[in-house]
């Protein structure tokens, strides 16, 4: 979790170009498309991580997914009026709500 917090906050993303983009429905349509395009390289760490298979099992792309959400909805929480914590924070509350330690044991659908 370290890297993906990491990845999304160094450096801290600037507060008010965010809002601009989450703001305007163009440009929030865009970020969503390159969140969407990062989902493969992330998957594939991901995998490298977990010593699982990108090709065969879900683990790794419904991680990446899942952590492309997680990143989205940090960043709608940390424009909210009133909060005060850093961007780094509400991302690592947000993704220890959805990242799992480790991938399911056991067969997957394949």
């Amino acid at each position: 979790m370290a890297a993906m917090i990491e990845l999304y906050t160094d450096p801290e993303p600037d507060k008010a170009g965010l809002r601009m983009i989450m703001s305007t429905p163009e440009l929030e349509g865009e970020a969503l498309k390159a969140f969407t395009v990062a989902e493969g390289p992330l998957a594939e760490a991901i995998a490298a991580r977990t010593g699982t298979d990108p090709g065969h099992d879900l683990f790794p792309a419904v991680t990446a997914a899942t952590v492309a959400g997680a990143v989205r909805v940090a960043g709608r929480h940390w424009l909210e009026h009133g909060t005060t914590g850093s961007f780094a924070a509400i991302l690592r509350g947000a993704l220890s709500c959805v990242v799992p330690a480790a991938p399911p044991e056991g067969p997957q659908d394949r």
